[in-house]
């Protein structure tokens, strides 16, 4: 995975992240959100591998990044974040690789018109658009550019996967909530039973030296379940 895609899946799960997390202590003059993004940031090259996950790496980088937030945005100490964080990172791998599997991967154009709607959508949000400013800055680019757009785009398409596999196992239970959330939560558990999971504990930082493959039970989507919200897929 490049440097690019990793800073922007680590913005992007930041992002996603924010809204549902509790308010944080700041720097006069800087938000919660621009102290966990200059954090990440700076972590953003390290493609040190941590994890394989049938046979696709997690890269250190990305660990620190999303543990950084989870610790500020949640409250709980950096050494629970590391196992939060490739918890998480392990669910959402699986996830978009069961999407893949199914045929759901969306086109490059798919993905490109997608980030335009999205870039167009964080201009109504002050910190949103902020978040991606901070992105385009640091990837040498201006965010009305089309450069940016093309370097968004891989992101994007992860996200869309996601987006994709929860449309049709909504379709498939028939547009119930319950049904769903049941349907994912068996899905991920029987894709976590049958996946090839590897750390390199040699690789992981200090603080993450006792992170564990998770078992079904500490998967988000098992530990905390959300069911789905009427309306998300129209």
């Amino acid at each position: 995975m490049s440097k690019v895609c990793q800073l922007l899946i680590v913005f992007t799960i930041f992002a996603l992240a924010l809204p549902a997390c509790r308010s944080t202590r700041g720097v006069k003059g800087v938000s919660p959100a621009e102290q966990i993004a200059e954090y990440i940031a700076s972590n953003e090259g390290d493609a040190t591998p941590i994890a394989y996950i049938n046979g696709e790496t997690i890269t250190r980088g990305v660990l620190v990044g999303l543990a950084a937030t989870m610790a500020d945005t949640n409250g709980i100490t950096l050494e629970q974040a590391y196992q939060d964080a490739l918890s998480l990172l392990i669910q959402n791998t699986l996830l978009e690789q069961e999407s893949e599997r199914r045929g759901y991967t969306p086109t490059d154009q798919e993905a490109i018109e997608r980030t335009r709607q999205y870039i167009e959508g964080a201009k109504k949000i002050p910190e949103a658009e902020r978040l991606l400013e901070k992105q385009a800055e640091r990837l040498g680019v201006s965010l009305k550019s089309e450069e940016f757009i093309q370097l968004y785009a891989p992101t994007m398409k992860r996200m869309m996967l996601a987006e994709r596999l929860n449309q049709h196992i909504l379709d498939e239970v028939g547009g119930d909530p319950a049904h769903f959330e049941a349907a994912l939560q068996a899905l991920v558990a029987n894709l976590l039973n049958n996946a090839s999971i590897e750390i390199v504990s040699a690789n992981l930082p200090p603080e993450a030296a006792n992170v564990h493959i998770p078992t079904v039970a500490e998967l988000p989507l098992i530990k905390n379940p959300k069911p789905i919200q009427e309306g998300a897929y129209p």
